[in-house]
Formats: C-alpha cells, sequence, structure tokens
C-alpha cells in the first residue's frame, strides 16, 4: 500500500534492479545444465530465504516493499556463488526454480530475453552453432556471420560475451 515515487532517479534505480534479476535469471539458466549433483548449502539457504520472504510478503497483504530487498539479496547471494565457480548446475537450479516461482506470480522475468539452453536447441541449430564457433577461431567472420544468418533464418538470435556465445529465440518484429 505504499506508493512509489515516480522521479527519474526512482525509475533508473528500478531499471537497474530490474537488469540484475533479469541478469541472474539468465546465468542461473545457462548454469542449470551443468554439472554439479549437490546444491551448495549457502545457495540452498538463499532458496529458502527467498521463499519465506515471499511468502511472508503474500500473507501480509502482498506487502512487496518488504519483500525486494529478500530479492535483490538473494540475487547478490546467487551472483557471489556462480562468479566463484561454486553453484554447479544442481545450485543453479534450485535458483532458477524458486525464481520461476516469484516470477509466475510477480511477472518481472522478460523471458524473450532469456537465453535458451544450448541442450534445448535443435540439432540443426547446435550443429550451425559449431560451425559457426570453428569459423571464428579460424577467424573466417565472413563465413561466421553467413552462419549468424542462418542461425537467424532458423529462428534463433546470438549474443557474444566473454562468457560464450549467448541464444535467444528470436522476437517477431513488429509489423
Amino acid at each position: 500500500r505504499r506508493s512509489l515515487p515516480r522521479t527519474r532517479q526512482s525509475l533508473a534505480m528500478w531499471g537497474r534492479n530490474w537488469r540484475k534479476v533479469q541478469d541472474c535469471a539468465a546465468s542461473l539458466t545457462l548454469q542449470a545444465g551443468s554439472p554439479g549433483e549437490d546444491v551448495p548449502d549457502r545457495a540452498r539457504q538463499a532458496v529458502f530465504d527467498l521463499k519465506a520472504a515471499f511468502s511472508a510478503a503474500l500473507e501480509d497483504d502482498l506487502s512487496l516493499h518488504q519483500f525486494w530487498p529478500a530479492l535483490f539479496g538473494f540475487v547478490k547471494t546467487v551472483n557471489g556463488l556462480a562468479a566463484k565457480d561454486r553453484l554447479g548446475g544442481a545450485g543453479a537450479a534450485a535458483c532458477l526454480k524458486v525464481l520461476r516461482g516469484v516470477d509466475r506470480v510477480l511477472g518481472i522475468l522478460d523471458p524473450a530475453h532469456l537465453p535458451l539452453p544450448q541442450a534445448e536447441l535443435p540439432e540443426a541449430v547446435q550443429r550451425l552453432l559449431d560451425e559457426r564457433e570453428e569459423a571464428r577461431a579460424r577467424k573466417d567472420f565472413a563465413a561466421s556471420d553467413s552462419l549468424r544468418d542462418r542461425i537467424a533464418a532458423a529462428g534463433y538470435r546470438l549474443e557474444d560475451t566473454p562468457g560464450g556465445v549467448r541464444v535467444f529465440c528470436r522476437i517477431p518484429s513488429a509489423q
């Protein structure tokens, strides 16, 4: 029941905070399929804390102003674990599951801007990605660009990052 100030500064702050949550979800999406069968204790605690804070906010007449710090603390903890390579596939999957659960109620994530795990891509697209990586390694950028175009024609958008390529479903253009 608290009003939110609509100043340029507060909107910029909320934009940055949203981007942090979105980036965390993207990172978790990519890590969820990686090796690691155990959920680290800190990740397990972060999941528990986020669930508890969200339940408390829902039970208290949707008091989200008390939930946001818990969400941002969750993101900070998860990003810290991921940066130190201490999250693993099972930890990332557990964290992503709770984040998606929150999102089913609040709708804070933009699925169109979340990368797809490469394991979920069609085999033909995966082959094109592999060929593109080989072309880039050979510094054959014309072939790499051609392969990017073929991947786009198949309905996927690529983003090259220092951590590797991210693949997204292409958003249909407005007509």
